[in-house]
């Protein structure tokens, strides 16, 4: 018997991996990802006065633990859970995402080496060559 009060929820709509992999342009397979725990975005929850809103918040805060943002690290940023409540049609919408770190705004050899791949560096007399190479095929404009 459980004490206290019980949430029960009706599933309308649902995604399996192999769709959701097969409709995606680089699906990704979840390695060490599954080892921390998602970070929780409860959206559109303060919107409503009613209890059984608050209720379904602090339950969802409650299935996760809570993050310290002075002690959490980027490579720890791997997976968010989003609950979305919608008010009109009283609908919680559940989505799981990855979260990948890349850098922006540097060239393809800088993004290769911080990637880790080990790029093959036998036709270049210098690291510098790799780097600031030409990355368009058509050559300079």
């Amino acid at each position: 018997m459980a004490r206290g009060p019980t949430l029960s929820f009706s599933v309308h709509q649902y995604s399996l991996v192999t769709d959701i992999a097969a409709a995606a342009k680089h699906p990704h397979s979840p390695g060490t990802e599954l080892l921390s725990s998602p970070f929780v975005v409860l959206s559109n929850f303060n919107s409503s006065t009613e209890n059984h809103v608050k209720l379904m918040a602090t339950t969802f805060k409650a299935m996760f633990p809570t993050l310290n943002l002075q002690t959490a690290r980027v490579s720890d940023c791997k997976r968010i859970a989003l609950f979305h409540y919608d008010p009109a049609e009283k609908l919680v919408y559940v989505r799981h995402f990855f979260v990948t770190v890349e850098p922006v705004g540097v060239s393809k050899g800088v993004k290769q080496i911080f990637k880790s791949e080990l790029p093959n560096l036998a036709e270049y007399g210098d690291v510098s060559e790799f780097i600031l190479r030409d990355d368009n095929p058509a050559g300079p404009e």
